[in-house]
């Protein structure tokens, strides 16, 4: 399929010979890029590849990954988890973008090391990130209503060691 000559066919040759749009490029701020070099693409959320590539981008570039990151080299920290909306989304289920990110922390870490990473990591992934904290016994009893409803849902590892 080719296109009428002297038409302006914008995307890669794959795009136009599967006809699939370019990706749409907002107008960015005045000023912004800074470097010049930074394109940014809205998703096509009716796109059939939507799902997996976000399903994708989530676990590669998402708060697992960013918290683990943030985490990793604070001591005393036995285990974490994202719960929540967050892990209910990270684990498929549909919902609406979360508000904010949930991450219980169980051990017995330096509370003010914990709250600056997941200051850093709330920067980073543009989202509050907050921090709940459970000492490992609290965490294996489940005596408290607010534990049982944490371990229910649905839990995500931030890998911690």
């Amino acid at each position: 399929m080719l296109p009428e000559p002297h038409t302006n066919v914008g995307g890669s040759k794959h795009q136009r010979d599967q006809q699939i749009d370019p990706p749409r490029t907002p107008k960015p701020a005045r000023g912004w890029p800074p470097t010049g070099c930074m394109h940014f693409i809205t998703p096509d959320r009716t796109s059939p590849y939507f799902p997996e590539l976000s399903a994708l981008l989530l676990k590669v570039l998402g708060p697992r990954q960013v918290l683990t990151e943030a985490l990793v080299t604070i001591g005393g920290i036995q285990a974490a988890y994202i719960f929540g909306s967050w892990a209910r989304r990270y684990q498929g289920e549909p919902c609406a973008p979360p508000g904010d990110i949930d991450v219980v922390i169980i051990g017995e870490p330096d509370v003010d090391k914990v709250y600056e990473a997941t200051h850093r990591a709330s920067s980073e992934l543009g989202q509050e990130v907050n921090a709940v904290f459970l000492t490992p016994a609290e965490w294996r009893a489940r005596r408290t209503g607010f534990v049982r409803q944490i371990r229910s849902g649905p839990l995500v590892e931030v890998t911690v060691s």
